[in-house]
């Protein structure tokens, strides 16, 4: 019966790490995700200032 018990834990913590750590890795995937959002909107207003610029020229 002990030894039923003891795997039993053993396996409740386990499953309970492995949710911790896919938590944290969708964390880290949507910081991910978040920080390319922000880079490619900098981007797009750098060259559409690019390209004013360069209209205000012609």
């Amino acid at each position: 019966m002990q030894t039923i018990v003891k795997h039993f834990i053993a396996l409740l913590l386990l499953l309970l790490t492995q949710f911790v750590s896919d938590s944290d890795s969708e964390t880290y995937v949507a910081e991910k995700a978040d920080l390319k959002i922000e880079q490619s909107k900098q981007s797009l207003c750098y060259h559409d200032q690019v390209l004013k610029e360069s209209n205000d020229k012609i």
